[in-house]
């Protein structure tokens, strides 16, 4: 009697045993697949936010260098800088007064708030502000950034506080708000550098609106900051940090707040015992201000003290950082949930076995008992047997339990024998292959994957079957699954071990993992794909252009672009909010991809209000044509346009470039020639069309090449 309640103490036990391990197991995949999902969109949502702020002022340094280079700013510094360093002879210069008029007209419609020209002696000898003429420029406190220029190069700062007032979070003037500069320098004949020409750039416009759409879940918040620890960019929490005291009224969160960790959740209302200047950097900042691009998905205190996860990126050349985070909380409700069904399911399993033991041993005790005695009547060998039959029934109700929480897992779950024949096939399984428990039992397991996988999976088991060990028992793979249509998915396969008593049994996990890879897919599409428009985005066209080109070069081809750019956006959105100017750029990049409908044509934005239209095989005859119904369709939208300087309606400026590129050159040239042709269309007075065909000059340098 003792051995018989071992041995059913064993088999209760090693039930248990396998829901414990089952349960784990599930608890760990699912955890697993949550980080993992949770990770790739954090890190994609990190790498194109950091490549759009790179963009964005790339393309903010390209204003200033055009307009710097060109022959007649070049002879109006010449002008200022021949005058006395005195303010009112320098206010008087009509070279100021045209430099002044060229900004308005052609420079103040995007996110510029002034212009410098600086004298080597980093004295302002011309500005759009009479205030700071003649006075030492508030860069001369950057040495680094001024050097820079004067030594012959183009340069960038990071947000500042401003010498000036400027429009705060309210609209109203307020001191010390946070404004950048992009500089390029300005050359005499000689091509030597004489003076540098400076714009004084708003960040809390496109710099800081990029980050805003990089937000991941309900909590989600992508933002920049410096090597000191200080947002670059508007915090997604400013009516938050003013109700604990981080922000002022009207202040805005830019180089004021700090990306600090005061030690404990400040909306729950901790208070630190530090002041804020002596808290440390959070986790995330620093890791990044070193240098470091990581992630961290355990979590750690943000800068309001809230529990996050997030990844993080340091742009070692532009000397900024920048993070996606999400609350801990909500990254992790689903898995949290999930644990609590599953950690229920197993203590309830559990006090039914202790249950179950104690009245099977005291059930035992009593049969021993009985047993050592020498008279044992019939009534008391009734009594066993029918004490017997209750614990076997109790049994068989335990096994339906344990089998009911099977059947009731999400996961297909198979058991075979130790060669690999189906024993077990739970409802989940059934679902996901088509077949009938009792159609397939019996069947070797290798019948449910592909026929490319087949082959390998029973040369595992057979290996398994006759040594007891194989690569397949214990790790986790993808194969593609095989329903009993013949039809195809892919599938998740985890193959594990367990004994009962002398006898190897495996179990098989199965999860159809069709969704986590649409999921994969979708990701991959959105960092291809412009998260405002629906169209394509700068990454998707610079490696458009970088195939076609070569594509191009190979056969000979001839090939157009159309750079395109809103007339007077930053007035547009001044005006009516950057609600309407999202509304107007997704209006234009509809029409856009109306006109522009053969197989090879992209339609990209470029940057902010920009738009490029790449057309392979087009002629230059045929690439102006289509830019010029573009400019008339845009027109016809009639898309009002209260504060433009050229009339009622929403326009746009198209500069077409065309070539035949030759073997050696690189698509940069067909870029700059658009870019170029389009600020000529914006400097003859906007709302028009003008191109640049380069074809016969390419024809006639690869002929000459030819005869060399």
């Amino acid at each position: 009697m003792i051995l018989g309640f071992n041995l059913d103490l064993a088999l209760l036990s090693s039930v248990v045993l396998i829901i414990v391990l089952l349960a784990w197991l599930t608890l760990r995949e699912i955890k697993g697949m949550v980080r993992q999902d949770m990770e790739i969109a954090l890190s994609s949502v990190v790498n194109s936010t950091s490549e759009e702020m790179h963009y964005w002022i790339l393309a903010c340094m390209r204003h200033v260098e055009i307009w710097a280079t060109s022959p007649g700013m070049r002879k109006l510094v010449e002008a200022q800088l021949a005058l006395p360093a005195e303010s009112e002879t320098l206010l008087a210069g009509p070279a100021l007064a045209q430099m002044r008029n060229f900004y308005q007209t052609h420079i103040e419609g995007h996110e510029f708030l002034g212009f410098f020209v600086i004298s080597p002696e980093h004295i302002s000898i011309a500005s759009a502000r009479d205030s700071t003429i003649s006075t030492r420029n508030l860069l001369s406190e950057r040495g680094e950034f001024l050097s820079k220029v004067f030594s012959g190069s183009s340069a960038f700062s990071l947000p500042m506080q401003s010498d000036i007032p400027l429009p705060g979070v309210s609209g109203q003037h307020r001191e010390n708000e946070p404004a950048m500069f992009v500089a390029a320098p300005v050359r005499n004949e000689q091509d030597l550098v004489i003076a540098a020409l400076t714009l004084r750039v708003d960040p809390s416009q496109c710099f800081a609106h990029i980050s805003k759409y990089g937000r991941v879940g309900q909590t989600g918040e992508t933002y920049a900051f410096d090597s000191k620890g200080r947002l670059i960019t508007r915090s997604r929490f400013e009516n938050q940090l003013r109700e604990i005291g981080l922000l002022r009224e009207g202040e805005n969160s830019i180089l004021t707040v700090e990306v600090r960790d005061p030690g404990g959740n400040l909306l729950k209302g901790f208070k630190p015992s530090l002041p804020r200047s002596q808290q440390p950097l959070t986790f995330m900042a620093s890791q990044a201000v070193t240098g470091s691009s990581a992630k961290n998905l355990e979590g750690y205190r943000d800068y309001r003290g809230v529990p996050v996860v997030g990844t993080w990126k340091w742009n070692e050349e532009l000397g900024f950082g920048v993070a996606a985070e999400i609350d801990l909380a909500d990254a992790y409700k689903t898995y949290k949930l999930i644990r609590l069904i599953v950690l229920s399911l197993l203590i309830l399993t559990v006090l039914l076995f202790f249950s179950l033991l104690g009245r099977l041993y005291k059930s035992r005790k009593e049969a021993l008992g009985q047993a050592n005695r020498a008279t044992v009547t019939k009534n008391r060998l009734q009594k066993e047997m029918k004490t017997r039959q209750n614990v076997e029934k109790i049994l068989r109700e335990n096994e339906e339990y344990i089998r009911a929480v099977v059947d009731s897992v999400m996961d297909g779950i198979i058991t075979t024998n130790n060669t690999g024949e189906i024993e077990t096939f739970n409802p989940t399984a059934e679902k996901m292959f088509g077949y009938r428990e009792l159609e397939i039992v019996g069947e070797n397991l290798s019948i449910l994957v592909h026929d490319n996988y087949r082959e390998r999976l029973e040369k595992q088991l057979g290996k398994f079957s006759s040594s007891g060990k194989a690569d397949i028992v214990g790790t986790s793979q993808e194969v593609e699954g095989k329903r009993e249509d013949g039809s195809t998915f892919p599938m998740e396969l985890l193959i594990s071990e367990t004994r009962l008593g002398d006898y190897r049994k495996l179990v098989a996990i199965t999860r159809d993992i069709t969704r986590h890879k649409k999921l994969e897919k979708r990701l991959l599409l959105l960092s291809t794909q412009d998260g405002l428009t629906g169209i394509a985005n700068r990454r998707l066209f610079d490696r458009t252009i970088e195939v076609e080109w070569s594509r191009a070069v190979r056969n000979s081809l001839q090939i157009s672009l159309i750079m395109i750019d809103i007339d007077f956006f930053k007035n547009y959105n001044d005006s009516l909010g950057h609600q309407a100017g999202d509304d107007a750029l997704k209006k234009i990049a509809v029409t856009m991809q109306q006109n522009f409908m053969r197989p090879g044509d992209l339609v990209a934005r470029y940057g902010g209000e920009e738009f490029v239209a790449l057309l392979p095989e087009t002629s230059p005859n045929g690439a102006a044509m289509l830019a010029e119904r573009l400019r008339k369709e845009i027109e016809a939208l009639k898309i009002p346009h209260p504060d433009s300087k050229i009339g009622e309606f929403v326009t746009i400026s198209l500069g077409v470039a065309h070539l035949i590129p030759r073997r050696g050159s690189r698509h940069d040239k067909l870029v700059s020639l658009a870019d170029k042709t389009l600020y000529q269309a914006k400097r003859e007075g906007r709302n028009r069309v003008v191109s640049i065909d380069l074809s016969k000059e390419t024809k006639e340098t690869a002929k000459k090449g030819q005869e060399n």
